[in-house]
Parts: C-alpha cells; sequence; structure tokens
C-alpha cells in the first residue's frame, strides 16, 4: 500500500507539472523503485515531493527520500540503477544521520509551473482524501505516534519533579490499586509499587489508625471526595512509626 501511494501521488504531481503520460510513469516507477528500498528496510523512512527552480536546469520536480538508516553498500545498487535510468538527475549520499536520495526530472514547458500553481497544488495535495481505509489509518497512527511522544515526555518530567519532592507522592485507583509511586515513596516504605499492591497498602499503616482509615477511605470513594488524615507510617529506614498528614484528591472523568 506504501508504495502504491508512492507512484500515485508521484503521479499526480508529474500530471500537474504537465509532463507527458509516458515521463509521468517513469517518474512515478524511479520513485517506487526508492521507495522500495525504505518500505523493506522498515518504518524508518520519509518521502517528500516537490517542484524546485534551478537557475540553469530551469523547473524541476523532485522527490527526495530519507531514512535514519544507512544503507550498507551493495544493498540498493540495482534499484537505484534502474531509477537512474529514468530521471535526468539522481544523487545519494549516505552518511551518519542516514541514506539521502534526491531524484528529478526537468518539466519541458517552464509555463507550466509558477508559485500561484505550485501554492495551488500544495492545497491539493494536503486537502486530498484519503487514498483507502488504509493511508487513513497511518496518518491517524502517525498522529497517534506523535502523541504518545509527547506524553512520554510529559511523563518524564513529571517523574523528574515528584522524584526531587521530600514527599510521599502517589496515585491510586478508587480500588486501591497505585498507579505511581515516587521515590520517597517506595523508600520510605521500603516496598517497590508491584509489592504494595500484592500485600495490600493498608497495612503500613499503625494498627490503631487501620480501622480509621479504611472507613475514611470508604466514604470519599463513595461521596468522590477528598481523602484526608493524620496517621501512623510504618519507616522501613527507622523501623519506626512516623505520623503524616495524608491527602488524595479525586480525578473525575466523564463516568
Amino acid at each position: 500500500m506504501d508504495l502504491i501511494l508512492v507512484h500515485k501521488r508521484s503521479m499526480k504531481l508529474a500530471e500537474l507539472a504537465g509532463l507527458s503520460l509516458a515521463a509521468q510513469t517513469t517518474f512515478a516507477t524511479a520513485v517506487s523503485e526508492v521507495a522500495r528500498l525504505a518500505v523493506i528496510s522498515g518504518d524508518h523512512a520519509s518521502l517528500r515531493l516537490g517542484v524546485r527552480s534551478n537557475d540553469t536546469k530551469g523547473w524541476r520536480i523532485f522527490a527526495y527520500l530519507h531514512d535514519r538508516r544507512p544503507y550498507a553498500v551493495g544493498t540498493f545498487e540495482a534499484a537505484l540503477t534502474h531509477a537512474r535510468r529514468l530521471v535526468d538527475e539522481l544523487c545519494i549520499d549516505v552518511n551518519g544521520k542516514g541514506t539521502e536520495i534526491q531524484l528529478y526530472c526537468a518539466v519541458q514547458d517552464s509555463k507550466s509551473v509558477n508559485s500561484d500553481r505550485i501554492n495551488g497544488w500544495k492545497k491539493l495535495f494536503l486537502g486530498e482524501p484519503p487514498a483507502s481505509p488504509y493511508d487513513d489509518i497511518k496518518r491517524k497512527n502517525s498522529q497517534l505516534q506523535e502523541l504518545a511522544e509527547r506524553l512520554s515526555q510529559s511523563e518524564q518530567q513529571y517523574k523528574q519533579v515528584t522524584n526531587s519532592l521530600p514527599l510521599l507522592i502517589f496515585s491510586m485507583t478508587s480500588t486501591g490499586t497505585l498507579t505511581y509511586v515516587n521515590q520517597g515513596f517506595t523508600h520510605f516504605l521500603g516496598k517497590s509499587m508491584e509489592e504494595l499492591n500484592e500485600e495490600g497498602w493498608l497495612r503500613h499503616f499503625h494498627k490503631d489508625d487501620y480501622t480509621d482509615v479504611k472507613r475514611i477511605w470508604a466514604d470519599s470513594i463513595a461521596a468522590g471526595l477528598p481523602f484526608k488524615g493524620e496517621w501512623r507510617l510504618h519507616s522501613s529506614l527507622t523501623g519506626r512509626y512516623v505520623w503524616h498528614l495524608v491527602s488524595a484528591t479525586p480525578l473525575r472523568n466523564a463516568n
């Protein structure tokens, strides 16, 4: 499907630039040959199509492939040899940043290309509906990956902040399952989050506070109100119980 989309959009660009049907086909075929290298090697590359002006060579349509991995010698000669025969110019650069391949095809009728038309082509491509359900899924998947990266960065920043504070910080479900604890929490209790969930967090309160903590927690969950109180927690550092002001605020969702 990736190769189908590459061929389709390369053909469309060549058509808009006024190339003959034969030239459209050869340009799209050359771009597909190069794109095949990236598709075979995995999801590490991007392809950009465009139009470029040169004082000596005039208007040219181009395809620019960038793969984050350097191609090993011997893996691309056949494909590039074929593609090179189909375009006016082909350049390849393998360096520490990966592999860059550029293909150029001259626009014979320079009157068919100008800045206004190029801007119109951009709008056409940007507004183009998905070529297939697969294409739409790929776009949404790309958006989800970008969102996941932003969430991951936000999570790392949150962890850095909470780990730097001299507090015991936690997140917990309404059923009492811990979903996050900072380093201060695990150091004080001497248990990992997994161990605390397996044992039950209430057992780390003083026996004289146990019933009170359990009752107030149940009332807070039922009413959806903050959970607050002053109770004693067992310290693994000293073996003694230490008074703490405990506070938990409910985070509500649509349900």
